[in-house]
């Protein structure tokens, strides 16, 4: 493990600034950061704030191990343009959920939802990320198919802006 990714989701999300700040002040305070860098990993967190009040409560802190997990389908679903959420948090994304979700709405199939995907894509390449994708998608009757389905969609949206 290199990533281990913590959701600050449901019962346990955060929805102020300043609870983030309360949680990376606790990270600090207990030397999370030497921690994770003495084993060699990235704790990554997924939040539903957004990039501005993420980027502010990092401000504060220099951490090397401590970054985030960005989720395309709960930023979009949350009401955000990931792709320019992607650009201002920039170098703190240490981790990608590749999902698709309508705004307000439950996660669908790649391509369902509205997510675009070109131009997160695109914003990832801008920022030089080189971390890992996870498809988090949904299935409904036939994993594996949904699942070669939902890789089909990304590998030819990067044939399209690769080209």
């Amino acid at each position: 493990v290199d990533v281990l990714v913590i959701p600050f989701f449901d019962s346990n999300s955060i929805t102020k600034e300043e609870e983030l700040s309360q949680v990376l002040n606790l990270f600090e305070e207990n030397e999370l950061d030497e921690k994770a860098s003495e084993g060699n990993i990235v704790l990554a967190l997924e939040l539903s704030l957004s990039a501005s009040q993420i980027q502010s409560a990092f401000k504060t802190h220099s951490f090397r191990n401590i970054a985030i997990c960005f989720d395309l389908g709960n930023a979009r679903g949350s009401g955000f343009c990931p792709e320019e959420e992607i650009s201002v948090l920039n170098k703190l994304i240490a981790h990608v959920h590749i999902k698709d979700k309508k705004v307000n709405g439950p996660n669908v199939m790649l391509g369902e939802g509205d997510v675009d995907f070109s131009a997160c894509l695109k914003s990832l390449k801008e920022i030089d990320y080189d971390g890992q994708f996870i498809l988090e998608t949904p299935y409904k009757s036939s994993p594996l198919a949904e699942a070669k389905k939902n890789l089909q969609f990304i590998k030819e949206t990067l044939k399209r802006i690769e080209s």
